[in-house]
């Protein structure tokens, strides 16, 4: 549609030449309008798909300037351009400016608006209730990211070239998220994040055919989201407000677990929550994350040698985060271990080396003939350290509840004052140290022969071998202190008891070391085909084999395979077709991982006369995957199952991804008068698929299964040079092939129209 409406324009509208004042040519154009919209269906999804609201609409503008002898004061050329401004969810302004031998500056901002409501994740599928309504998914999401970026070459035409840069990326905005204390809570999400990058490099031009570049990259980055819950919509006897949390799940006794429903007590408004319900009086999490990352690079491209092409680039890179003040605090409780409050701090560190290596080599033997080498290294090491400092405060009481006060442990109240612990009751006061490792050394080389048989036809033959090893380690150390009521619990089962009653666990409570190396081997092979000029033809194909695996979905034998088509019979038409086919499988035996992904697709473009064109396209894709995994359940699953060793209660199952994909399109573009353009299309996605369900919820496949028509149309009216009155329409209906139930229905109908006047001088 781009293509076709861009050749309307320059052949509807009268061409500008621009106007001249002092040593400057003038050209642009500004196009201004209001979109009205009419939506039918659920808002919220149609503002995460499309987003396109009413109102009146800057919706381009251009401004060219040109200096007629190069000898411009501050600039010589000058390019501005914009789209989107008034209420579009996507905005942008671009500007490129240059002094002929001095400088190029380019600058762009972009804008955009990030709604996302999408009701089926992570929504626990509440039946219908008059306590615990869910309609939007937990994880909704209104966030505005920002973006700059400023770059400048100085001496551009020189032997030495100087380039600095700078950018930004802002996002801020409200957004919600969930956590797990007892049940779960929605929480609201205050994001903001914020990474600066600056760049200085400079460009070599010595020898002959030869650029050496050295580029320097620093990137801060600032991370201040913080955590809140707001929603203390209940209340509990005396008044105090409190949150439910999300699930509502009365034959399971949820939220309430230690206690039968009914889980609140009258039909007050607010409604009143039993105290001894899992429940929330507030909770608040902050993590102020800072992380700078310096890269440096150095870039070498040289066709010095006649009969040899050489490129390299080496970069090596170290990152430091730092987390100081990690703050989670609860107060509430969780039922299943009483606990009513609990507050986690502590510093955390982590690192990031990275060093990269690219080698590439082209030796032309003769001049059908080459060998072609490229050679890759990586290693990256990731340590961290988090140290948490963890206080959990429980009530003096046998039956917790969020009225009874918290009680402190005192050896001289206690007993018979003393807080009371559950079996399942955490350590009172714990100082928990984690260490990670990740770290992967990689290798790959790959040496290909290319051969032109002729001036139509040639063929490459490869081969590529690769190794990494990829290591990991976890360590947690602990330091625990249970006091009485029933101190022997936990990590203290069997521990003596200090002389205050108390129980001290300290040592390596987890421990895991993987050390895993890969040895992988392709084969390459790929022809082309050039049957006429107006007849071309490609193939590749790539056979794989490693020996171990990392992860349960990393291939251990993967195929390849992919193909173009272009065919030209006329000047005014083409023709293509592409073919994408990749199989894979990790086939042991507690595995047994297999997937594909299957592309086909079409386009076809005529354009006989300037008044008229079509095109026409249809891309189909077919995903598949499968794995063995283990999933809880509450009942005792069959002694022999040979994935789930751990026993009850896991079960082993095969997970399943299923989902194909239609994808069509056309458009049409007519002059029926000369300064009349008329454009008319339509798209069409469609998608069947399914995948596995371990829970008895409702088969709510969401976009596995769903129609998304657009059909669109517009109309641009040449009124007088320079000047063009434009008019489009876009319906949007999107259509769910699964029921919502018990959420709102996904599907949405939408018009929108615009009408806008056009300016170009």
């Amino acid at each position: 549609m781009v293509t076709m409406t861009a050749a309307a324009q320059n052949t509807s509208t009268t061409p500008v030449d621009g106007m001249e004042s002092g040593n400057y040519n003038y050209q642009g154009s500004v196009e201004m309008g209001y979109r009205f919209v009419d939506n039918h269906g659920n808002g919220s999804v149609y503002d995460t798909f499309v987003n396109q609201q009413q109102g009146p609409r800057i919706l381009e503008q251009t401004l060219n300037m040109r200096s007629l002898d190069h000898q411009g004061f501050l600039f010589d050329n000058l390019f501005l351009s914009s789209f989107g401004w008034g209420g579009d969810p996507e905005n942008a302004t671009r500007m490129r400016m240059s002094k002929n031998r001095i400088y190029n500056f380019n600058l762009n901002f972009r804008r955009d608006q990030n709604f996302w409501d999408y009701n089926l994740l992570a929504n626990p599928l509440n039946p219908p209730n008059g306590f615990i309504q869910n309609p939007h998914s937990p994880h909704q999401m209104a966030t505005v990211r920002r973006m700059y970026d400023y770059n400048l070459t100085l001496f551009p035409q020189s032997a030495v070239r100087l380039r600095l840069g700078y950018t930004r990326n802002n996002m801020e905005g409200p957004a919600f998220n969930t956590v797990h204390q007892g049940t779960d809570a929605q929480l609201f999400q205050n994001t903001r994040t914020l990474l600066d990058g600056y760049q200085m490099g400079v460009d070599f031009k010595f020898l002959p055919r030869t650029n050496i570049s050295y580029d320097q990259f620093l990137q801060y980055y600032r991370g201040d989201t913080s955590w809140s819950d707001p929603n203390q919509v209940f209340q509990l006897s005396n008044g105090t407000p409190a949150d439910a949390g999300l699930v509502y799940n009365a034959p399971a006794n949820q939220p309430c677990s230690n206690a039968p429903a009914p889980i609140f007590n009258g039909t007050t408004t607010p409604p009143t929550l039993k105290s001894t319900c899992n429940g929330y009086l507030g909770y608040s999490r902050y993590t102020p994350t800072r992380t700078s990352y310096p890269t440096e690079q150095l870039t070498i491209q040289s066709s010095y040698f006649r009969r040899l092409d050489l490129s390299a680039r080496g970069s090596y890179s170290s990152a430091d985060t730092k987390l100081d003040n990690y703050s989670d605090r609860f107060t509430g409780l969780v039922s299943r271990n009483g606990v009513r409050v609990a507050n986690g701090s502590g510093p955390s560190r982590a690192r990031r080396v990275v060093a990269n290596v690219d080698f590439g080599g082209t030796f032309r033997i003769t001049e059908n003939f080459r060998l072609v080498d490229t050679f890759r290294f990586s290693n990256f090491r990731i340590p961290g350290l988090f140290n948490l400092d963890a206080l959990n405060f429980f009530t003096g009481a046998s039956l917790a509840s969020m009225l009874n006060p918290v009680v402190t442990f005192n050896s001289a109240t206690c007993p018979p004052a003393c807080p009371v612990h559950s079996a399942g009751s955490p350590a009172d006061v714990a100082n928990n140290s984690y260490q990670r490792f990740l770290g992967q050394d990689s290798k790959y080389n790959t040496i290909e022969a290319e051969y032109d048989f002729t001036r139509h036809f040639g063929a490459h033959l490869g081969y590529r071998y690769g190794r990494r090893r990829v290591q990991s380690f976890l360590f947690t150390n602990v330091d625990e202190l249970f006091y009485p009521s029933n101190p022997n619990r936990g990590d203290c089962i069997g521990v003596p008891l200090n002389a205050d009653g108390s129980c001290s666990f300290g040592g390596l409570f987890d421990s895991e070391v993987n050390d895993i190396e890969v040895n992988e081997h392709s084969a390459l092979f790929g022809l082309w085909a050039h049957v006429t000029e107006k007849l071309r033809f490609t193939y590749d194909m790539e056979l794989f084999y490693g020996d171990h695996s990392p992860t349960r979905i990393t291939p251990r034998q993967m195929q390849r395979y992919k193909g173009r088509l272009n065919y030209k019979p006329a000047p005014w038409m083409n023709f293509a077709a592409t073919g994408n086919l990749l199989e894979s499988r990790n086939n042991v035996v507690d595995i047994l991982h297999r997937e594909h992904n299957r592309n086909f697709g079409f386009s076809m473009m005529v354009n006989p006369k300037p008044v008229f064109g079509l095109e026409l396209g249809y891309n189909y894709q077919d995903i598949f995957s499968t794995t063995n995994i283990c999933y809880l359940i509450t009942a005792v699953p069959p002694k022999n199952s040979a994935v789930c060793s751990s026993g009850a209660p896991y079960l082993s199952a095969a997970s399943l991804y299923d989902n194909k994909i239609h994808f069509a399109y056309g458009s049409v573009m007519v002059m029926p008068v000369r300064r009349l353009t008329l454009n008319l299309g339509y798209d069409l996605t469609s998608s069947s698929g399914s995948t596995t369900i371990l829970s008895p919820t409702p088969n709510t496949l969401g976009p596995l299964g769903m129609n998304f028509h657009k059909p669109f149309a517009s109309m641009e009216l040449a009124l007088t040079k320079g000047l063009s009155w434009r008019t489009a329409w876009n319906y949007y209906d999107y259509n769910e092939k699964s029921l919502a139930y018990p959420l709102p229905a996904r599907d949405f109908q939408s018009n929108s129209a615009t009408l806008s006047m056009k300016y170009a001088f």
